[in-house]
């Protein structure tokens, strides 16, 4: 007891058999647990057999000790408090480096890229993301405010530039068709003029004079009113001629303030659309053409333009667009070296992309047009004629005009002196009201 006291455990005297069949069954049950036969281990306590001799060394007496087993306890305790805490440790590492990749990573990251993806989609370039930060995210969001400013400004020099460019094509287009529109005019009324000149009115009015001074019943006299007699005769064809040449510079100075007004209107909103007859537009384009280009073709007229009947389209656009393919045409028949071609019309009412179109083909007997050119005929500035003039500039307005009105037109050839054949298809408006409606 005493012993126990001071080793702070519990030491009982154990009989010597008992003590010698503990360590056989200790033995036995465990050879290979590497302890000594006087050591057993039970649960929750070691219990230690220890056997002193006698002086004779015979075996005296046998104590056994016991230990608690606290310490593996608290050491096993330990080990999963540890492994809890390094566990929970972990997990809030972890927890905390997500957050703040997400703070300081993702979230800026997400944000620059909803801002690019509503710059790409809109077309509002005055928004900014001002993210300050001094890493590389920073940077990047840096760079692209200021690639987004630069954008901007592009993008306003270009709208500027593009308006006054604009208005130069729109200043050289009206240029050219009036034109093409005052050169006949000019040629009608030099006619006019000259025919006025050389009327004999001048020599009438001696004719009068003379012939007052004449007396009654002198031959002279009788000269003198068969001279006015035929002088009037001569004054009224004249006349006949004259107004018939200015009724035509009429309907032509008509015809260019309708011009006039029909571009004021493209460039202030879309074209007027009118109800018309294919013949009766190709009929007044004609009446547009220089006479010298007039006089070199034969316009002919295919019977599908008159079965087409009416169709609703910008009528002083398409105008104008005919009266230069009609004066390229005279012009690439001259090209070709004959002194007459034809010209034919032809059209039609198809189905493209969802509405009705009109396709109308202008062929001619000219020159025709190289394979590589058939595409660079509507290029600005580019021309396969040599000389003076506004070269480069009818086709290109047809189809920015062309253009304008929806529609397309291009060109084909089967090659030299073989003609060439444009193509226009131009997109027919829906009519809004109903027939009832209009009649009402």
């Amino acid at each position: 007891s005493e012993i126990g006291d001071r080793a702070q455990t519990s030491v009982t005297a154990v009989p010597l058999r008992v003590a010698a069949a503990v360590a056989l069954s200790a033995s036995l049950a465990d050879p290979a647990s590497g302890l000594a036969a006087d050591v057993v281990v039970a649960d929750g306590t070691t219990m230690v057999y220890r056997t002193f001799d006698d002086v004779y060394g015979r075996p005296l007496m046998t104590l056994r000790v016991d230990v608690p087993r606290k310490i593996t306890a608290r050491a096993r305790s330990t080990v999963a408090g540890a492994m809890l805490f390094t566990v929970g440790t972990a997990v809030a590492v972890l927890l905390f480096m997500l957050v703040v990749i997400d703070r300081m990573v993702l979230a800026p990251l997400a944000r620059v890229t909803r801002h690019a993806v509503a710059i790409g989609k809109g077309d509002d370039l005055t928004t900014r993301l001002n993210l300050l930060r001094a890493d590389e995210i920073g940077a990047l969001a840096s760079e692209f405010d200021r690639m987004v400013a630069k954008v901007a400004d592009s993008r306003r020099q270009m709208i500027d530039h593009s308006f006054h460019a604009g208005m130069a094509e729109l200043s050289r287009g009206v240029l050219h068709n009036l034109g093409n529109a005052m050169t006949p005019l000019g040629v009608r009324v030099a006619k006019l003029e000259e025919r006025l000149r050389g009327a004999p009115t001048a020599d009438a009015k001696r004719a009068l004079e003379e012939r007052d001074r004449q007396p009654a019943d002198s031959g002279r006299q009788a000269d003198l009113d068969e001279f006015v007699r035929l002088a009037c005769s001569e004054l009224a064809d004249v006349v006949i001629a004259s107004q018939s040449d200015a009724d035509v510079i009429g309907r032509q100075t008509a015809i260019v303030q309708n011009a006039l007004t029909e571009q004021l209107r493209s460039s202030r909103g879309a074209s007027v659309v009118e109800s018309l007859e294919l013949s009766a537009v190709i009929s007044q384009t004609l009446e547009i053409v220089p006479d010298a280009c007039r006089e070199r073709i034969n316009v002919e007229l295919d019977r599908s333009v008159a079965a087409v009947g009416a169709v609703r389209m910008a009528r002083t656009v398409l105008r104008l667009v005919l009266q230069n393919l009609i004066i390229n045409a005279s012009e690439a028949i001259r090209a070709a070296g004959r002194s007459k071609g034809t010209v034919r019309f032809c059209a039609a009412i198809v189905r493209a992309a969802g509405q009705d179109a009109l396709t109308l083909t202008c062929a001619d007997s000219g020159v025709g047009i190289a394979t590589e050119n058939l595409d660079r005929v509507f290029e600005r500035g580019f021309s396969t004629k040599h000389g003076s003039g506004n070269l480069g500039i009818g086709l290109h307005w047809c189809a920015t005009a062309v253009n304008a009105l929806g529609g397309r037109i291009w060109a084909t050839s089967a090659g030299p002196d073989q003609g060439a054949i444009f193509h226009l298809l131009i997109p027919l408006p829906e009519i809004v009201a109903s027939a009832a409606t209009e009649a009402a």
